[in-house]
């Protein structure tokens, strides 16, 4: 009893103790510290910033570091007014009553909006810099590139270094897609990059800022693990950053060629309404395309810091494609060699629902998403495939198909950052289930040969019920505890926990039927197999980041688990996996001139049902899958380096990118003839796991500007090695490949003309291990040339030209010459009005000639489709910014 008195009088004297400790401060506290940081709208830090902080008489004075931190001391109060000043953005003023008690006030993030002004214009062209490189952001002023009355975004991001925009108007930076825009850093309507950088006038944009972007954890927390994706911001010149625009559409062509569409946005800064519909018919080296599409998005602030956003879209698309492909398999009992046609009919219906609420303030956020999807998909194909080589085999095939495959998500992400500055946590969840029902019917007619002799013909006609469920968890858990923190100089320790699983369950059915009697059900083509992948992830690394140097390096551990059950005890199957990898990322930027970064991460990734399954799938009978209970997790190493430069003077740049991946247990293919019942061999492929992988690579990017933005110079080239083994027979094969690229380019910029030319050349070669199997080299030359012609303010006109030089191909096709242009006329004194004549492919050579390679197998396809066309079109634009 004694002793339990004496253990509470213990504890009551430690809990006096700490709480006095914790009071002592305050009770000795005369005065506050007032700390906060500035940043623009894309999150980077604000340098230099003036701050000064009213309270009575008193006004204090401060400037912001190279981390956009600033602070004060000795304040008086706990009700002030913040003044916020730096060159070349909004002036912010803003009062503060801090009610915490607490002697350390910690100011949210106060974010400035870039200015600029269009009577200045004049005096900033003459000295605007076209590139700058930031830590994880290259920015382009737009006023240091030609635009043109009514030029949309996309026609600014052409005249860019390193942006490149297709036919179908899809974006990428340095060869990697543009996944988001954003619009002063803030999200934008539904985010689709091409949808409004085709939308939005180029002339009410100031700059333009292609961002690593490694997702909303990183951006509340600061800790970036992985490679990122890229991202597009627009900072939109000041007073512009509201309005309305819109388009609507109808045209008509050739080949019963039609289109018609109304997109139309309401924005109000965080208010952002759209409706957009279009509906066409369209025919290309992609196929006869008809498509419908109707969505609506709604964004807006339902509160002071909360943002409610929610997104419904309907689309329809019926495509017809005619496609000859020739596939080669090399082996050491002989190649096989396929030609096949394959006339294809899809159609696909897709509902989609997404809801997003976002809350930040005050040191926390609070991300909740749902998203729900149903897609509905039916094909007819019909094809024809010759094979030769080691097997003599013809085989016609008529599939149909039908799919159901709904999909539900929702994911929710909290974080806070506490009083002590730099300590955060954050905590997502995410959880997922899709469903995939198909039932597709076969019939084959198969010719089987000796020699030239035909020995026998047979027809098989099978139906395939497959029922596939994929559930999805996941958790990731990020801690971060600074060390230490003194002017622009900060460090931390990070921690980083994260957990994943998905587990599939596959049910697929196989059964022969003819035109007679009921389809019987096949027994051993019928299988049911589960499926269980968990992944940990336990990561701790130490984070430096100071004015020019940035870094952090670590440790990551990944324990995995793969579970197989199947209908056969004998082949259930559970393998542990252990992975180890370092975390680093460095970040050198001495100035705007130079930037170095290196990063290196590693991924899990698990076998999927089709390879893991051991009952043999037999869609195609010329090459049946057999998969592997016993395959374990892959892991892949990936490095990244980047030097990127730039010349004020000269205002030319250069970026370079080098990569380098190597694969440890990388699931590969092992293709094996086996005998059939007619003394001759069928193919069948099955997996396993291998090292010896890997790809090494370096893309460059030169621009040299002329004559200031008359006349600019690009240069562009990259080299790649990828050696890849598979094996064959059971053999070892390795196939080494070599890709090199190298083009060059003139843009003519003037105020009545803009020519752009390309010229490039692809080289490229595969060479395999086994004995006797001759090296493949395929090259490509492709010229091309655009031009705008701008005759009046309301007429112009525009040509576009290419040619394609293919050496090297085992299919036959035109090396294409593809003519086309346009004229348009503008109606109205405010131009809204435009009538376009356009011609593509004059001549009807374009083919969508394609090659790739994968393990010991060769595959090349091209279109036979009319790609010619004549259409007329009539828009209607509607835009007006600077609405408030």
């Amino acid at each position: 009893m004694k002793n339990e008195v004496l253990n509470i009088n213990f504890f009551l004297i430690l809990f006096v103790f700490f709480t006095l400790l914790n009071r002592s401060d305050s009770f000795a506290q005369n005065f506050y510290k007032v700390k906060g940081n500035i940043k623009d709208s894309t999150k980077n830090a604000i340098q230099n910033a003036e701050v000064s902080l009213i309270t009575g008489k008193d006004t204090l004075h401060s400037k912001t570091d190279t981390a956009g931190v600033f602070k004060f001391m000795n304040v008086r109060s706990n009700v002030f007014l913040l003044k916020v000043y730096a060159s070349g953005y909004d002036m912010l003023g803003k009062e503060y009553h801090d009610k915490t008690a607490n002697p350390e006030i910690l100011i949210p993030t106060i974010h400035l909006q870039i200015v600029v002004k269009q009577l200045k214009e004049v005096e900033i062209k003459g000295k605007s810099q076209p590139v700058r490189f930031k830590r994880d952001t290259v920015e382009f002023d737009a006023l240091a590139y030609a635009i043109h009355d009514r030029d949309r975004v996309s026609d600014l991001m052409r005249q860019l270094p390193g942006v490149d925009i297709d036919r179908d108007g899809n974006a990428s930076y340095m060869g990697k897609t543009l996944t988001k825009i954003r619009v002063n850093g803030k999200d934008f309507f539904s985010g689709n990059v091409k949808q409004f950088i085709s939308q939005l006038p180029a002339g009410i944009v100031g700059k333009l800022q292609i961002i690593d972007d490694y997702g909303d954890v990183a951006n509340f927390t600061g800790i970036k693990n992985g490679d990122g994706s890229k991202m597009l911001n627009l900072v939109i010149k000041d007073g512009m950053d509201s309005g309305d625009f819109g388009l609507l559409s109808a045209n008509y062509g050739t080949n019963d060629r039609y289109g018609a569409g109304l997109n139309s946005n309401l924005w109000r800064g965080s208010r952002q309404i759209s409706l957009n519909g279009n509906t066409s018919k369209t025919s290309g080296i992609g196929g006869n395309l008809k498509s419908t599409d109707v969505s609506l998005n709604y964004r807006d602030n339902v509160g002071a810091n909360t943002v409610l956003s929610g997104a419904y879209n309907y689309g329809y698309s019926q495509n017809s494609l005619r496609q000859q492909s020739y596939l080669k398999t090399v082996s050491p009992m002989g190649d096989l060699f396929n030609i096949s046609t394959n006339d294809v009919l899809s159609k696909t219906h897709v509902n989609n629902v997404s809801a997003n609420l976002n809350y930040g303030g005050k040191g926390n956020l609070l991300q909740i998403g749902l998203r729900g999807l149903l897609p509905r998909s039916s094909s007819e194909v019909q094809s024809m495939s010759k094979q030769t080589g080691v097997i003599r085999q013809d085989l016609s095939t008529e599939s149909l198909a039908n799919q159901n495959s709904p999909n539900l998500s929702a994911d929710i992400l909290v974080g806070h950052q506490f009083k002590k500055a730099g300590r955060n946590l954050s905590l997502s969840l995410s959880a997922g289930t899709a469903l995939a029902d198909t039932r597709e019917g076969l019939d084959n007619d198969i010719n089987y040969y000796e020699g030239n002799s035909l020995i026998k013909d047979s027809v098989l006609n099978r139906l395939i019920d497959i029922h596939n469920r994929n559930n999805n968890f996941g958790i990731n858990l990020t801690f971060s505890e600074p060390i230490r923190i003194k002017d622009d100089k900060r460090s931390s320790l990070d921690f980083n926990y994260s957990f994943s699983s998905l587990t599939t369950t596959n049910k697929q059915e196989t059964s022969v039927k003819n035109h007679n009697t009921v389809p019987l059900m096949v027994d051993s083509l019928t299988s049911i197999s589960r499926t269980s992948f968990s992944n940990h992830l336990f990561g701790l690394f130490y984070r430096y980041s100071a004015k020019k140097i940035n870094y952090s390096t670590g440790l990551n551990i990944r324990p995995n688990k793969l579970k197989t059950f199947t209908m056969a005890p004998d082949k259930n199957n559970s393998v542990s996996g252990l992975n180890v990898s370092p975390v680093l990322r460095f970040d050198y930027t001495p100035s705007e001139r130079n930037s170095w970064s290196a990063n290196y991460n590693g991924s899990n990734t698990a076998p999927n049902i089709n390879q893991l399954q051991p009952v043999r799938d037999i869609r195609n009978l010329q090459n049946i899958i057999v998969g592997n209970p016993d395959l374990k997790t892959s892991f892949t190493h990936f490095l990244n380096l980047n030097y990127r430069h730039n010349a004020p003077d000269s205002r030319n740049s250069i970026q370079v990118v080098l990569t380098a991946s190597l694969f440890q247990n990388q699931i590969v293919t092992n293709s094996v003839l086996v005998n059939d019942t007619l003394n001759s061999f069928r193919q069948e492929t099955h997996f396993l796991n291998t090292n010896g992988n890997y790809t090494t690579g370096v893309n460059y990017y030169l621009n040299i500007r002329l004559a200031d933005k008359k006349y600019s110079l690009n240069v562009k080239g990259g080299a790649n090695y990828d050696r890849r083994v598979s094996f064959s027979e059971n053999l070892r094969n390795i196939g080494q490949a070599v890709n090199l690229n190298q083009g060059v380019g003139i843009q003519l910029n003037q105020k009545w003309l803009t020519v752009t030319t390309d010229a490039n050349y692809i080289y490229r070669t595969n060479q395999y291990s086994i004995s006797g199997v001759n090296k493949d080299i395929v090259q490509t030359w492709i010229f091309t040339a655009d031009s705008r012609i701008f005759i009046s303010e309301k007429f112009k006109a525009g040509t576009t030209i290419s040619k394609t030089v293919n050496n090297g191909f085992a299919l036959h096709a035109v090396n294409p010459l593809i003519i086309g242009g346009y004229v348009e006329q503008l109606f109205f004194r405010s131009r809204i009005l435009s009538l376009k004549l356009e011609a593509y492919d004059i001549l009807n050579q374009a083919n969508g000639l394609s090659r790739s390679v994968s393990g010991n197998t060769t595959l090349e396809t091209k279109n036979e489709l009319m790609s010619r066309y004549f259409l007329i079109s009539l828009d209607l634009r509607f835009e007006k910014f600077g609405i408030q």
